[in-house]
């Protein structure tokens, strides 16, 4: 890769390009909302990268990004990460082996959510706005669902929808061929896997209690929110969901 005009040597470039994992239109769970298509480090310095002509193809995730470019701030060092921080990051996958070696492995998986807030009025089909889609180097799960009422807990009583794609069959890497079932043992796998320690510890894993009152308020806020826009009537939603 040939230097930017006014690069400075002792400086570390960073692009990134496609949509990524947090991002897409925020409706489903498709394979848009969850690639990140380019990420080029430059280090000119040769302190941080190797096997520059390899493209790495492991997975890796936006919320990596801040940790690396601390890390990188730090002279490739972690020792920024207090025992406070590492609870919010600590299970962050390091993307400085990846800088540096090709051979380094990526994320096992990557995880894509989105709390649609949708009238109940405009839903006419009464789509579950609660989606979160897991995607691993062999398969994608998405998973379809409702909140109880007044909490942020899944509906576990109220129909769940899934897709489950196998990337080891055509079908499967188009995203076309849905094979979800009770009976299909990856698929299980997958989901019991979000359920038990994806759910938990990474997407509602808990913050140090500094954060907590604030993480309270916002959860309340959002519930009565929610409540507020299900229970509209159409000639009231002259406004733009989203507006306070």
């Amino acid at each position: 890769m040939a230097e930017p005009d006014g690069f400075s040597r002792g400086g570390i470039g960073i692009q990134r390009a496609g949509r990524v994992d947090d991002g897409g239109t925020g409706v489903d769970a498709d394979s848009d909302a969850q690639r990140l298509r380019d990420l080029i480090v430059y280090d000119p310095t040769g302190r941080f990268t190797g096997d520059i002509e390899t493209i790495r193809t492991g997975l890796t995730s936006s919320v990596d990004m801040l940790p690396m470019l601390v890390s990188l701030g730090y002279n490739g060092s972690s020792s920024w990460m207090t025992p406070q921080l590492r609870r919010i990051y600590g299970r962050r996958h390091d993307l400085l082996p990846m800088l540096q070696s090709a051979d380094a492995v990526g994320r096992p998986y990557v995880v894509f959510a989105t709390d649609e807030v949708v009238p109940k009025l405009l839903n006419f089909n009464n789509s579950p706005g609660h989606i979160i889609g897991v995607r691993t180097p062999d398969a994608k799960l998405g998973v379809y669902a409702n909140w109880r009422r007044g909490t942020t807990d899944i509906a576990f009583n109220k129909p769940i929808e899934f897709e489950y794609y196998d990337y080891s069959t055509p079908g499967g890497r188009a995203e076309t061929d849905n094979t979800y079932s009770k009976h299909n043992p990856a698929a299980q796998a997958l989901y019991n896997l979000l359920l038990t320690d994806i759910l938990p510890n990474e997407l509602r894993g808990p913050l140090p209690s500094i954060y907590v009152p604030a993480q309270t308020t916002a959860k309340l806020q959002y519930i009565a929110y929610t409540e507020l826009v299900n229970f509209l009537e159409i000639m009231q939603l002259s406004f733009s969901i989203g507006d306070t």
